[in-house]
Order: C-alpha cells, then sequence, then structure tokens
C-alpha cells in the first residue's frame, strides 16, 4: 500500500490517541511534582512551586483543548512537543532546587519521552 493511502489513517489514529499522550504527560507532570516534597522537602523554593503551577496549567490547558476541541493535523507534533518540554523542564528545575541529580528525573523524561513517541508516525 503507497504512503498516500495511509497517510489519512495515520492522521486519524494521530488525532485520536493525542487526548491519550497528553493527559499521560500531565499524569507524569504530577507525579514528578508529588515527588519534590519527598526528596527536596516541604520547604520548596517559591520559583519551583510556580513553575509547577504554570506547568500544570499549560498541560491541563493542552489536556482540555485536545479533549474538546478538533486540532488541526499540523498541530498534533507541536502539541506533544510542548509536553515533552515541560516535562524536561520540571526535571531540570528540580535538579537545580535539590542542587543534587537524582536518576529520577531522568526516568521521568524518559518516562514522557515514550509517551511522546506514541504519537510518531
Amino acid at each position: 500500500m503507497s504512503t498516500n493511502k495511509w497517510r489519512p489513517k495515520l492522521d486519524a489514529s494521530q488525532a485520536e490517541n493525542l487526548p491519550l499522550v497528553i493527559i499521560s504527560l500531565l499524569c507524569v507532570q504530577i507525579l514528578s511534582i508529588a515527588r519534590d516534597p519527598i526528596v527536596i522537602g516541604w520547604d520548596l523554593p517559591p520559583w519551583l512551586i510556580a513553575l509547577d503551577v504554570l506547568l500544570i496549567a499549560i498541560l491541563l490547558a493542552l489536556a482540555v483543548w485536545v479533549r474538546i476541541g478538533k486540532v488541526a493535523d499540523r498541530l498534533i507534533h507541536p502539541i506533544v512537543v510542548v509536553g515533552f518540554v515541560c516535562a524536561g523542564i520540571k526535571s531540570i528545575a528540580s535538579i537545580a532546587a535539590q542542587n543534587d541529580p537524582l536518576p529520577f528525573y531522568l526516568a521521568m523524561v524518559m518516562l514522557a519521552g515514550s509517551l511522546c513517541f506514541l504519537s510518531q508516525r
């Protein structure tokens, strides 16, 4: 079967799975944020708390948008990239706040990356 015949099916599959991928990235972000008080302590820096709120708001807005709205096919990959970048930013910020890199933060980025690959053709 030629690529031109598969393209509509691939685009439909990506659009169909986009809400699942974004909600999964939101869950990864929530897990990462929930772990900060355990590892860093309850006296988190204010900038980290503000960043956490911002990243959750971005991913929550994306999750609502892809769930209730029709997303153009050309926007699917940029939306997934934004979700993945949010996971990376959170990991870097947590490492900076803790001053000690832990494998957990790398694992969160790798998990987020694997979720992003689900949306690839």
